[in-house]
């Protein structure tokens, strides 16, 4: 299942080929009805969730198969956030000096910034919607553009650089 990537409903476990006995050898429990779907986002297998035995013994049904589909696609978005989360949050405490070097509106900056020494920051600023705000409203895209442009500028130290990137 995890190979393919495919859901998997098992009405009786015990008597599929692909089933490992070990677990009822070493747990004592014994899959009767199961229900096996993979994790996966951007076609990386990130787990696996296994249902096994409904307590009233009877068979996992499909509507029961669709609601832990529903359940892993949710769990798989919440591990890929976690994870990018995680990675921003390491990413601003990282002292990396050749990082600013990766951004390419720095690119003509990095050699001097990095010879200053000291701490270097980098904003990236990135407004929602914008491009079809854009071209949906043509007279005040100007504007918004210079009143953001505006409140960076006020903020700016001597030194301090803001480069456009598209």
């Amino acid at each position: 299942m995890a190979r393919h990537r495919q859901p998997l409903r098992l009405d009786d476990a015990s008597r599929d080929p692909r089933h490992h006995a070990g677990l009822a050898e070493r747990t004592g429990l014994v899959p009767r009805s199961m229900l096996c779907v993979p994790m996966v986002k951007k076609n990386a297998l990130l787990g696996v969730i296994q249902v096994i035995n409904k307590l009233d013994g009877s068979c996992f049904t499909d509507g029961e198969l669709r609601l832990v589909e529903t359940l892993a696609d949710h769990a798989a978005i919440a591990i890929e956030n976690a994870s990018l989360y995680r990675e921003a949050q390491l990413a601003a405490i990282t002292d990396d000096p050749d990082r600013p070097r990766e951004h390419p509106a720095l690119q003509p900056h990095a050699p001097e910034l990095l010879a200053r020494g000291g701490p270097l920051s980098l904003l990236v600023l990135d407004l929602d919607n914008f491009k079809a705000w854009w071209t949906a409203r043509p007279p005040g895209r100007s504007q918004t553009i210079g009143f953001v442009g505006r409140l960076i500028a006020r903020q700016l130290r001597p030194g301090d650089l803001a480069p456009a990137s598209g």
